[in-house]
């Protein structure tokens, strides 16, 4: 066996014996364990082998149905500083955290072995003083317990052949409880070691209530168990031991007498339930009686309509046979109709492979079909797929070249509202010019102007742009249309003035000068026309000379 193995071995024996020494401890709290390395996780049985053990009470208060971690560690804290400054105990090498955490079992079984050697030690028979370790101290409490044995020589210590041979092992059996070997120890022979060690194991487990395969019964017989596992072993017979021996103290007859008075009263409880039960049976004997005699005359009515019953059935079991017969008939009938079915099946059948194959046949063209179809899509999907390409760069350029369209549009609408506003601006002041020149021409008569008033330059501008030429156009039209009437007007007066001057100085003339018909008055209107302006008929207004030529020019 490896070292390792061998390791494993011993750690699993130490974990088996602890689990069943601390059990049999927690045992006097009505508490238990299942696994060494999880059972002391809450502290709380932590808490209670410590009381146990050292007989005393923890006054520190501790959770007792802890859910958080942190009040697990704090009664694992609680216990074991409680060992360590109460109880003076050393050497106490694992921590809260590392019971909690269930992971460290070799610091866990250090802990136990610290107990087990710190509570449990032996003490001497007959108040000796003790040797200086636990080991001897457990030899000799061996030696003290089995002194009446003269067979036995202990000498050796824990290498002694009263161990291999197991006589050592089944006197301490005889010695727990007489009655195992019945006496019949002296007749054990020495010489059948591997039996006297198996049967000593084996009783011991029955009876003395040790846990199996702490010790290897072969090893022990050859001679080469280890000292630690036969120590661990008689620490658990001593423990066992013990336990016995405080259960025949005056104490624990007196606990066991209240428990037994318990146990009576209990019963006698139980005797007056019983009886009060069986009166109640009683009563139910009573109604069960009366039940019975009408559960007999039920009997009888229900024997009579089983006659009947079976009367009806014989008369169904006559039909159901014709029946069956008839029945039988058209089954054959069928089952030669369903053989000529059969015949024309299989025909059937053939007629359905050859189509079968035939449709095959057109899967397989269908499935070539559908490939080349496929290989069609696929290359058009290509064509598709290039030509959205080509489709993605030309929407990119046209979105180019509409980006630059609108910037050459906002450029020209700039450029155009620029010159909407110088053209407003100078055809209203066109307007105002005209206006004035048709105040100028009205100027000196009596004749009443129109004016209308010209738009506003601002509200214009609110509008839109052919909302805006229409009205100066309107305007200008307005206006040109006013002049022009009032220049018709004008030459009508001045032609009617030419002419009155003209017959006025004909008259003159012709006194003086007979020749004077012969003028061409025509003439004379247009050069009178083209010089100064007359007055007019009734003097209200001086003339302007060439004002019409201006505003004609204008």
């Amino acid at each position: 066996m490896t070292e390792t193995a061998a390791s494993k071995k011993w750690e699993e024996v130490q974990k088996k014996a602890f689990t069943h020494w601390v059990n049999t401890q927690l045992a006097k709290r009505e508490a238990s364990i299942t696994e060494l390395e999880t059972g002391f996780i809450t502290g709380v049985n932590l808490i209670t082998l410590v009381e146990v053990l050292s007989g005393q009470k923890i006054p520190i208060k501790f959770t007792k149905a802890p859910k958080l971690k942190v009040h697990k560690i704090n009664n694992c804290f609680i216990a074991l500083k409680f060992l360590q400054d109460d109880l003076m105990v050393k050497s106490i090498t694992i921590s809260a955290e590392d019971i909690v955490n269930g992971d460290r079992l070799t610091l866990l079984l250090g802990f136990c072995w610290l107990m087990l050697r710190t509570f449990q030690e032996p003490a001497p028979v007959g108040g000796g003083e003790k040797a200086s370790s636990f080991e001897a101290n457990l030899l000799q409490w061996v030696k003290d317990t089995l002194v009446d044995y003269k067979d036995i020589d202990l000498t050796d210590g824990f290498k002694s052949a009263s161990w291999s041979n197991g006589k050592a092992l089944l006197a301490l059996v005889d010695v727990f409880d007489s009655d195992i070997l019945k006496g019949s120890y002296s007749s054990i022979d020495c010489n059948n070691k591997l039996p006297n060690c198996e049967l000593a194991l084996n009783l011991a487990e029955q009876h003395v209530k040790l846990p199996n395969g702490l010790i290897d019964p072969t090893e022990l017989a050859e001679g080469i168990c280890s000292e630690k596992n036969l120590v661990l072993y008689l620490s658990l017979f001593y423990n066992s031991f013990k336990e016995k021996s405080a259960s025949n103290t005056k104490e624990s007859l007196e606990k066991r007498l209240k428990d037994l008075e318990e146990k009576v009263r209990f019963y006698e409880e139980e005797n007056a339930q019983l009886r009060s039960l069986q009166s109640n049976l009683k009563l139910q004997e009573k109604n069960l009686s009366t039940s019975f005699t009408e559960i007999t005359e039920v009997k009888s009515s229900l024997k009579t309509a089983k006659e009947e019953i079976e009367c009806q059935l014989g008369e169904l079991s006559e039909t159901f046979g014709k029946e069956k017969s008839l029945w039988q008939s058209k089954v054959t009938e069928l089952n030669e109709e369903i053989k000529v079915l059969k015949s024309s099946a299989d025909s059937s059948t053939t007629n359905l492979q050859n189509e079968k194959d035939e449709l095959a046949k057109d899967r397989d063209s269908l499935k070539e079909e559908l490939k080349a179809t496929k290989d069609k899509l696929n290359k058009e999907k290509e064509e598709i797929a290039s030509r959205n390409e080509e489709l993605s760069s030309n929407l990119k350029k046209v979105n180019r070249m509409r980006e630059e369209l609108e910037e050459i549009m906002k450029q020209q609408e700039q450029n155009q509202e620029r010159t909407l506003n110088a053209l407003r601006k100078h055809l209203l002041r066109h307007v105002r010019d005209m206006q004035i020149w048709k105040g100028y021409l009205e100027r000196d008569r009596e004749y009443q102007v129109e004016e209308d008033p010209l738009p506003d330059e601002e509200e214009l501008s609110k509008k839109k742009f052919a909302n805006q030429v229409t009205e100066l156009d309107i305007t200008l039209l307005v206006e040109n249309k006013r002049l022009e009437k009032l220049i018709r007007e004008r030459e009508i007066e001045a032609a009617e003035v030419v002419s009155v001057n003209i017959g006025k100085k004909k008259k003159r003339i012709k006194k003086d000068d007979p020749l004077i018909d012969k003028i061409d008055l025509n003439k004379v209107k247009k050069n009178q026309a083209g010089g100064a302006a007359p007055k007019s008929a009734r003097g209200q207004f001086s003339a302007r000379p060439n004002v019409a030529k201006k505003f004609k020019k204008t």
